[in-house]
Formats: C-alpha cells, structure tokens, sequence
C-alpha cells in the first residue's frame, strides 16, 4: 500500500529540503548576488526567493533548473548533496 502524501509544510521541514535552501543561500554568498538580483534574473519577485530560501515555499522543478542556472550550479551535483546525510 502506497505511504500517505506528506502535506506542503512537512515537506518543507524534510532534512533535504533544509540542505538545499542552505546550499542556495550559501551559493548566493559566495557570488554576491542579491534575492533581488537572483529574483530578477528569474523573473521573479524577491519576495518569491525569500520565501524559497527561508523554506516557506516549495520549490516546482523547472524552478529548480532555472536556480541552478542562475547561480551556476549543475543540478545532479546540488541533487547529491542534498540526498546526502552528511550536508
């Protein structure tokens, strides 16, 4: 039998999901770049980042591919260190 689905905000809350927003916020740091720039270069709003980077919003996967772009990161790599326990 099928495990129940996991609601929005447990997802949220999911060890994985903490590495990535981490690995995004630290990505950012070390290019200097701004949730204002990065939400500009995405066509979104900084408000739309913040959210992601604070983890009050999921993340869809063309979302995902577009982050990994902006901050130059290979997305298989970023999907690694994110399943991995050891962050």
């Amino acid at each position: 039998m099928p495990e129940p689905r996991e609601g929005r905000a447990r997802k949220l809350e999911r060890d994985e999901y903490k590495r990535l927003r981490a690995l995004l916020a630290d990505r950012m740091t070390e290019l200097g770049m701004s949730q204002r720039e990065l939400g500009k270069l995405l066509g979104m709003s900084s408000s739309y980042v913040n959210k992601l980077i604070l983890g009050k919003r999921t993340l869809e996967l063309t979302e995902f591919l577009d982050l990994c772009r902006a901050l130059q990161l290979e997305p298989t790599q970023v999907l690694k260190d994110c399943a991995s326990s050891e962050g």
